[in-house]
């Protein structure tokens, strides 16, 4: 009976190991995004056109490539978002498998003190012969 609790705790600790890396992999994720959303933002802000005098044509690419940046920034946005709220369910799903980890664990040690005190019951004192009751 108690090798079915151990492979319980086993297999929850592996679930709680994927989870934590799961949690790292989406961590990582979110931040790689967040640093391009922020990437794309100063490179629109630095390509809008600017007061002063420059030639038409000059005018024209910097407001291209700005309001290019400017789609992009969207949409990523649109994928820091997404990042964000897998990031949320991730760890909804870590703190899950921890419960899960700590019930296996608990219920692995209570199965080991409820046999301890089953071996403690069946143990039936030893009195010497020449001792009277």
């Amino acid at each position: 009976m108690k090798k079915r609790y151990d492979k319980l705790v086993v297999v929850r600790s592996a679930a709680s190991h994927t989870a934590s890396a799961a949690f790292a992999d989406s961590a990582a994720y979110l931040m790689g995004q967040e640093t391009l959303a922020r990437r794309l933002e100063d490179a629109a802000a630095a390509l809008s056109p600017e007061t002063g005098v420059g030639s038409g044509s000059e005018l024209a690419a910097r407001c291209e490539l700005a309001t290019r940046m400017q789609s992009a920034r969207r949409i990523t946005q649109g994928r820091l978002h997404d990042a964000r709220s897998d990031h949320d369910n991730v760890a909804m799903a870590r703190r899950a498998a921890r419960r899960a980890l700590d019930a296996a664990t608990d219920i692995r040690r209570t199965h080991d003190r409820a046999e301890v005190a089953r071996l403690e019951a069946k143990v039936v004192p030893v009195r010497p012969k020449d001792m009277a009751p």
